[in-house]
Order: structure tokens, then sequence, then C-alpha cells
């Protein structure tokens, strides 16, 4: 799918640096929002790097 050259020719990929895996293309949503793709502004987070900050809400939730 990367290599498609109608997916590339409409922009569809977005190319970001990962922080373990390196500068590799994302690809987009397969629509379009007020004419324009919506693509990813950063890449996919790594394994735990938000589990500190959502954790205590979903503790505080499963306690109320």
């Amino acid at each position: 799918m990367a290599n498609d050259p109608q997916l590339a020719a409409t922009g569809f990929f977005t190319t970001l640096d990962h922080p373990s895996a390196g500068r590799h293309p994302y690809p987009g949503l397969p629509l379009r929002i007020d004419g324009r793709h919506t693509r990813p502004d950063r890449p996919a987070p790594l394994l735990g790097e938000h589990t500190a900050h959502y954790l205590p809400v979903t503790s505080e939730a499963a306690t109320a």
C-alpha cells in the first residue's frame, strides 16, 4: 500500500519520525473533511508512554 502510486499522488501518506521505529510513512484516513485529507501529526505512542497520565484517571473512575 505504501508504494501505491495513486495514494502517493493524492498525498495520503505523511512521513513521521518515530523514536524507536525511525522514519516511516503513516497513512491518513480514507476521507476528506472540508476537502482536506486528515493526517496524523505525531507517530504512534511507545508502549506505556501515556500510562502514568491515564492510569490515575481510570482508577478514579473505577472507584467512583
